[in-house]
């Protein structure tokens, strides 16, 4: 009986180690997965930065350039 119960203890161990690695795996690819994410948003962040500092400019540009206008349509109505 007690052989049984060994055999029965060891199968399980093994099991358990099997799942174990298995986890252990299945973590891995789950934090490569994160890196890989985190990269590619860490590279939209900054693409988006990089637009809205352009966009910053030509807002600025287009702004100075209606005030121009404006001023010119001003003079012209003395």
């Amino acid at each position: 009986m007690a052989a049984i119960e060994r055999e029965e203890l060891d199968e399980k161990r093994s099991t358990l180690a099997e799942e174990k690695e298995h986890l252990r795996e299945g973590h891995q690819v789950l934090e490569t997965l994160v890196w890989m994410a985190k990269v590619v948003y860490d590279c939209d962040v900054a693409e988006i930065e990089r637009e809205q500092a352009a966009l910053d400019v030509e807002r600025e540009e287009a702004v100075a350039e209606r005030e121009q206008a404006e001023e010119a349509a001003e003079e012209l109505k003395c």
